[in-house]
């Protein structure tokens, strides 16, 4: 029973370690271990698939007070992590239309594609590490796009508000080109003239689309 138990902790315990790999790097052995079997012991997991007890790993970390207490950054930067692979695990699609580097791409509607995930996270969790914890929250939040690449890379973009704000529009499943969300966006914004919106707009899309990170229908 010992050689069992031990056995069903370390293949817990070897997932999540891969599966949060920041995580990982920032607890000791000891503290690394005790949260493991914590979560084992306190948490009731709601699925049998081993691809998806990172989510659950994610759930037990926003509730956890004392872990909470010591790195108040932690369910951000699990939940960060856990987009991370599902990015890694996300099914392609079959091809969309393509639009070329000469082509309108205001004119399609826009949609990401199913590798990429666009989040808020209220601390910097893409540049956490063993020497960068912060104790407070920032006065600004951090805007993050996770996506495969063409190599079946897992790579992250830095988004500004405006950006962040698109792309979620994009993501809503919304009908209106990317040229009219584009309109309504400038229409939001005080400071800013609509062919300055339309410009700025234009070139990210385009880029995100060579990126493989949007996919486009007529």
């Amino acid at each position: 029973m010992q050689v069992y138990t031990e056995l069903f902790f370390r293949n817990i315990e070897q997932l999540l370690a891969n599966g949060f790999p920041v995580i990982r790097r920032i607890f000791d052995d000891e503290e690394w271990y005790a949260l493991v079997r914590d979560f084992m012991v306190r948490h009731r997991c709601w699925t049998p698939l081993f691809t998806e007890i990172g989510q659950e790993f994610t759930a037990f970390l926003s509730g956890h007070e004392t872990a909470l207490a010591l790195r108040p950054f932690i369910a951000e930067l699990s939940r960060y992590e856990q987009l991370e692979v599902e990015a890694a695990l996300a099914e392609d699609k079959e091809a969309e239309i393509s639009v070329s580097p000469d082509e309108e791409i205001l004119d399609y509607v826009l949609r990401l594609s199913p590798s990429a995930r666009v989040a808020q996270f209220r601390f910097p969790v893409h540049r956490i590490s063993r020497e960068f914890q912060p104790a407070e929250v920032p006065s600004a939040p951090s805007w993050l796009l996770v996506y495969r690449d063409a190599e079946d890379h897992v790579r992250f973009m830095e988004l500004n508000g405006f950006a962040y704000t698109l792309l979620t529009l994009l993501d809503s499943g919304s009908q209106e080109s990317a040229r009219s969300l584009l309109a309504s966006l400038a229409a939001a914004l005080d400071d800013a003239g609509l062919e300055e919106v339309i410009g700025a707009g234009r070139g990210f899309l385009h880029e995100l689309h060579a990126r493989g990170v949007l996919c486009a229908h007529c």
